[in-house]
């Protein structure tokens, strides 16, 4: 996704999924992720849909790389509409935010000082090169996807088609660590921070969150697993048959998630 694989470089698998679980659709249970990251060739990570639209108000980075993405091994025709409406699921302000502080505790992840879920590869680098040469990447490349976001309104995932010259200087610190200081790095990342701050606060660039858009995201994506749940066991025949006018009609409209024709929410 980021064009910085490299001979050592496992496959990362991103993606999001529904639920298909009743208890869990409805609340009553939970699973909003599956987490297959660990050392050597598996690197799997996967976020529930209503979690991936929670976080993305949240403006996390990860989630909003999994918005901006275009290569997909599979994609389903509503998350190619909430693609074409991304701006309504993105808060400039927090995002700016969220940028800031994500590049500090990166820089402390880099360097050591705080030393999170410690994997055995950046242990070792940090062992061996005094700081992590992968925390580090992600943290000029933030920056530069940052910069380029408040400059020109862009999110480029793909540094090497965006910007050649940093993607040489990355890959380089990638794959032949040995070649830096941890001090000029840290350096270089004041610069970059202050470059970045001064593109946020000079921008023009405005979007605010759409919480209504989201709310209906969530409702079309299990709108299907819903009806499809009510058909099979009966219920909602039963409900139907209700002898109230006014309780069958009540019962009715919350047994149907979605009302309407499908173009009321496709633009």
């Amino acid at each position: 996704m980021y064009g910085l694989e490299g001979p050592s470089s496992d496959i990362d698998t991103r993606g999001i999924f529904l639920n298909n679980e009743l208890k869990t659709v409805l609340g009553f249970g939970r699973h909003d992720h599956q987490d297959l990251r660990m050392d050597g060739d598996v690197d799997l990570f996967l976020m529930e849909w209503r979690r991936f639209l929670f976080q993305l108000n949240k403006s996390d980075t990860q989630t909003l790389e999994l918005l901006f993405n275009e290569k997909w091994e599979h994609v389903d025709p509503l998350f190619l509409h909430l693609q074409k409406n991304k701006h309504k699921l993105i808060n400039s302000e927090s995002f700016g935010k969220s940028l800031l502080g994500y590049v500090q505790g990166e820089l402390r992840l880099a360097t050591g000082q705080r030393t999170g879920k410690l994997g055995g590869k950046r242990k070792a680098a940090l062992d061996k090169y005094g700081f992590s040469p992968k925390n580090f990447v992600q943290i000029f490349r933030l920056c530069h996807v940052g910069q380029r976001f408040f400059n020109d309104g862009v999110f480029p995932l793909n540094i090497k088609d965006d910007d050649y010259e940093l993607w040489e200087n990355l890959y380089k610190l990638k794959n032949e660590p040995e070649g830096f200081h941890v001090d000029s790095l840290v350096n270089e990342v004041a610069v970059a921070d202050e470059e970045l701050k001064r593109a946020i606060d000079n921008s023009d660039i405005v979007y605010e969150h759409d919480q209504d858009f989201a709310d209906r995201m969530v409702l079309l994506g299990y709108r299907r697993f819903l009806n499809l749940a009510l058909s099979d066991d009966g219920f909602e025949q039963d409900v139907y048959n209700l002898h109230d006018p006014e309780l069958r009609a009540g019962v009715k409209n919350v047994s149907r998630p979605y009302a309407g024709e499908k173009n009321d929410y496709f633009d």
